[in-house]
């Protein structure tokens, strides 16, 4: 069912959403992972390896436990996950030399899902520009980011344009519909395609509909009937 697929997005945004502490799961034990992955001494050498670079780097390993967590609960390949592993921590070094650039990052990066996150909107294309229009939006609101940047990524996944995704992020931060709500904009999208309203179209009613809607209710309202 494809709405219930919208829900479950790429690894990265899995394992950057599993980071938040907002969403109360439980902190990844590495030695419980490595006993369930199957892989040989070498190759857990290979993972303790990356995750003391990340240590070197003072990147938390925390924010790359989720990775190898899925890595080996799908049965991937060793190699791919740990290829996957250094991207990750590649992107991480990354989302902080961004986050640090201005005050309103340097206040998200205080908060490891908001890194996480930013990391991730970097793996999945989007230009620093994006992100730190998204960071001023927020006002340094780690968690508003979070949702926000979790709507622009689902929206980018669910098929609108970037800049399209982008300006309804934007326009979510900008309005009244409560943050907890961001997500539900995408359930929206995709009960205006199965009415056979276009990408572009719904987001122009969404995008102006937001303006006025203090809930998902109002929002579904304006852009569906």
């Amino acid at each position: 069912m494809r709405q219930a697929r919208l829900r479950t997005l790429a690894t990265a945004l899995i394992a950057a959403v599993l980071m938040g502490a907002a969403i109360g799961v439980a902190a990844l034990d590495l030695d419980s992972i490595l006993a369930r992955s199957g892989y040989s001494a070498t190759e857990k050498e290979a993972i303790q390896s990356i995750l003391s670079q990340a240590d070197q780097q003072k990147v938390p390993r925390d924010l790359l436990l989720p990775r190898l967590a899925e890595g080996v609960a799908k049965g991937a390949r060793f190699q791919l996950t740990l290829d996957v592993l250094s991207s990750s921590l590649r992107s991480l070094e990354r989302a902080r030399t961004l986050l640090e650039s201005s005050p309103e990052g340097r206040n998200l990066l205080a908060d490891p899902a908001a890194w996480s996150i930013t990391a991730t909107l970097l793996e999945t294309g989007a230009k620093e520009q994006e992100i730190q229009m998204l960071e001023d939006a927020a006002q340094g609101n780690s968690a508003v980011y979070r949702k926000a940047g979790f709507l622009h990524a689902s929206l980018t996944s669910w098929g609108l344009s970037r800049q399209a995704s982008l300006n309804v992020a934007l326009t979510a931060l900008r309005s009244k519909l409560p943050p907890d709500q961001y997500l539900g904009v995408v359930d929206v999208f995709e009960e205006g395609r199965q009415k056979r309203i276009s990408p572009d179209h719904l987001a122009d009613r969404v995008t102006q509909a937001l303006s006025e809607a203090k809930d998902l209710d109002d929002l579904r309202r304006a852009v569906l009937y």
